[in-house]
């Protein structure tokens, strides 16, 4: 390409090592080199090669654009520019991984938190329930360990009656603030939750998440009186045998996590177990076996109990029944023994849970509970009822 020297481009070098070139001087000086400019007609990068012809006062100029002289790195460029993207998609999933990595670690140290905190909590009701303490003291201090486990409002456990028709509130811990609703909750028929019993038959925990799912049955109304919205609850008992329940009000931690609770169910459903022993040991202890009366284990007790006290409106009366020995020799002991248990039954129908057989014959009242003039004549109603029923 002929170019003269009004022709040139003006536009000065614009890499780095082709700057502050004058071209027009460089041709004038009869130089060789190289520059680089942007065309004013199409502004693409051009370069152009200058260099004297040698025979006039010519200049032999060669100009190519940029994707011309450059086409053999293109491809180069190209898959640098690839090379480029696929590390930058690496890094970022590099960083995702970490950030995913940081997370389940995060959530394992959750976790593990958690499962020792349900441990350490368990190890605290199985010790306080292995006590030597009274037993319902061990499951009141029980209760309350659960209810700061879970941050609840109330915990508490319900007994199903001999004829498993009835539910009965027989613990209760409450946090402070909290109303007690023990007085309130000692009659309650299964039928008033059966989707409870069909949970607890299976023996699976039971959830409310929230109380709009028990809207339709009757435990609705119960638990919205008592400000519950949210409940765990894990059957007592073995498989098949179902004896009652533990209970949560209202979790504010671990309210999706029923494991503590399963876990002590074993514990608690013995304790009540052995409670249940001891009761029934206190009670033959403290009954005649013939008449079910008190005995006399129980009225001495309550002889030492009342030492050193003043007391008032105590009326009190002893009683021999006539006529045992013949009964029995003419009889049999069978006749003598439904004779006593005759009297027995007038003696507990007119002051009931006062009156102790203290010997084979004799029984003693022990009435605190009316004035002299009242206790007077209930002992007038009594002989009546004797003498009629003997």
């Amino acid at each position: 390409q002929m170019v003269s020297l009004d022709e040139l481009p003006t536009e000065q070098g614009q890499e780095d090592h082709y700057e502050n070139i004058d071209l027009k001087s460089e041709v004038k000086s009869l130089k060789t080199g190289v520059i680089a400019f942007e065309s004013s007609i199409n502004g693409k990068d051009n370069y152009m090669h200058y260099s004297p012809v040698g025979m006039f006062d010519w200049e032999l100029l060669v100009i190519a654009q940029e994707d011309v002289v450059f086409s053999s790195l293109l491809y180069l460029k190209k898959l640098m520019i690839l090379a480029g993207i696929i590390e930058f998609l690496l890094l970022g999933l590099y960083i995702a991984w970490n950030f995913y990595t940081v997370e389940q670690l995060a959530k394992s140290e959750k976790r593990t938190q958690e499962q020792l905190k349900n441990s350490n909590t368990l190890i605290q009701c199985v010790t306080e329930l292995s006590s030597d303490k009274d037993i319902n003291i061990s499951i009141q201090n029980l209760l309350g360990i659960i209810t700061q486990y879970f941050d609840s409002d109330r915990t508490y456990i319900f007994e199903l009656n001999p004829e498993k028709t009835m539910l009965r509130n027989t613990y209760e811990y409450v946090k402070g603030g909290v109303s007690v609703q023990i007085d309130n909750l000692q009659e309650v028929p299964i039928t008033v939750l059966p989707k409870w019993m069909e949970s607890f038959l299976k023996f699976k925990p039971y959830y409310i998440s929230n109380l709009e799912q028990e809207r339709g049955f009757e435990s609705y109304n119960m638990l919205k009186e008592q400000d519950v919205n949210r409940l765990i609850a894990v059957p007592l008992g073995k498989r098949g045998d179902v004896i009652g329940f533990v209970g949560v009000d209202n979790p504010r931690q671990f309210y999706n996590d029923a494991t503590l609770l399963s876990s002590i169910q074993f514990f608690l459903t013995n304790s009540l177990a052995t409670k249940k022993q001891q009761e029934q040991l206190q009670y033959m202890s403290y009954r005649d076996m013939l008449t079910f009366l008190f005995n006399r284990n129980k009225y001495i007790e309550v002889l030492d109990s009342h030492q050193g006290k003043v007391l008032e409106n105590v009326g009190a009366a002893y009683i021999d029944l006539n006529g045992l020995k013949q009964i029995n020799d003419s009889q049999g002991h069978e006749a003598g023994d439904a004779f006593i248990q005759n009297a027995a039954r007038v003696l507990s129908r007119v002051f009931p849970d006062k009156v102790y057989r203290i010997g084979g014959d004799e029984f003693v009242i022990i009435d605190e509970d009316l004035n002299e003039a009242a206790f007077v004549k209930t002992i007038h109603t009594l002989c009546q009822a004797l003498e009629r029923d003997q």
